[in-house]
């Protein structure tokens, strides 16, 4: 197979989730990456977060996408209206990305020394086209850890590397051919459960590995943003998951919906008790784990019976 050397080795989409002192260690990570590939490092920000577009002057290497002021179907003030934002932030960084390969992080998601380099590496040796890495916790505080459990249990390290029908969108390369293959599916808005299971409709294998490793650094966390966070999510999932489903079938979740935290909370013990040394800490911050799996069931709840955002 001819390879093309007009393309960078790996583009880098770094999506806009905390603000500029995310994204600005995110950059300072990739800036210190030992022996990397040819980067292509893209960062499109928006009206919305002008702090972001100030840093250009400063990372000289990385491309900042301007796109203007975009529109949302909910408030920018809440986590639903944001999520919106960031979906789009996603969707123009691929189109931008240009690489052989293309990367996609979160900027409050730092990337270990060595992972540009490990992404090409194993693309170059695996027949994969989705490689999704692990994400580990960065910041000791009881709010932060509490909210890693929730959101990466299942991708937190130590972990053998494996096939999995599940590949975070905050640590994950792509060969181009794939991204390529599911742009109609990206276009209108980047959702990673979309585009993965598309790929593997396709015959695609998605691979996770240890190798490939990010670390959270969360900063400014309060249990009341949380739990708003939470709750937004909830509702915007809820409503995303019942499109094609009646009324009864939004009444019968709804009614399922005070299950989610034991079960969501049962899955997290679960997988503390595969070999990792943090259940100390997890059972240390059950109360904050309790409280934000409460208020997502509600946002769910309410999302079920209102089919609103």
């Amino acid at each position: 197979m001819s390879v093309d050397r007009s393309r960078p080795e790996l583009s880098v989409l770094i999506t806009v989730v905390d603000g500029a002192d995310s994204v600005a260690g995110c950059l300072d990570a990739l800036r210190a990456q030992r022996e990397p590939p040819e980067l292509e490092i893209l960062v499109p920000w928006d009206a919305s977060i002008p702090e972001v577009g100030a840093l250009a002057g400063s990372y000289p290497e990385a491309r900042f996408l301007d796109l203007g002021r975009l529109s949302t179907l909910r408030p920018i003030d809440n986590a639903a209206g944001q999520h919106e934002l960031i979906d789009q932030r996603r969707t123009a960084g691929l189109e931008a990305a240009t690489g052989r390969r293309v990367a996609m992080l979160e900027d409050r998601g730092y990337p270990v020394p060595d992972w540009a380099r490990t992404a090409i590496r194993l693309h170059d040796e695996l027949p994969h086209s989705v490689i999704g890495g692990l994400v580990g916790n960065g910041v000791e505080r009881r709010l932060n850890w509490a909210v890693y459990f929730i959101d990466f249990a299942e991708y937190q390290p130590p972990a053998p590397p494996t096939t999995s029908a599940y590949i975070t969108d905050v640590n994950v390369v792509y060969e181009r051919g794939a991204l390529d293959a599911t742009r109609e599916l990206w276009l209108p808005g980047y959702q990673e459960t979309t585009v993965h299971w598309a790929l593997a409709a396709r015959g695609e294998t998605l691979w996770r590995t240890g190798e490939l490793l990010v670390v959270e650094h969360r900063q400014g966390l309060t249990l009341a943003g949380l739990a708003a966070e939470r709750y937004h999510w909830g509702r915007l999932f809820a409503t995303t998951r019942v499109r094609e489903v009646g009324l009864g079938g939004r009444a019968a979740y709804a009614i399922l919906s005070p299950l989610l935290p034991p079960l969501l909370l049962a899955r997290i013990v679960r997988e503390q008790l595969r070999g990792r040394s943090t259940l100390g800490r997890l059972l240390s911050v059950l109360p904050e784990i309790v409280i934000l799996l409460g208020f997502k069931a509600l946002g769910e709840m309410v999302g079920y019976v209102t089919n609103r955002i």
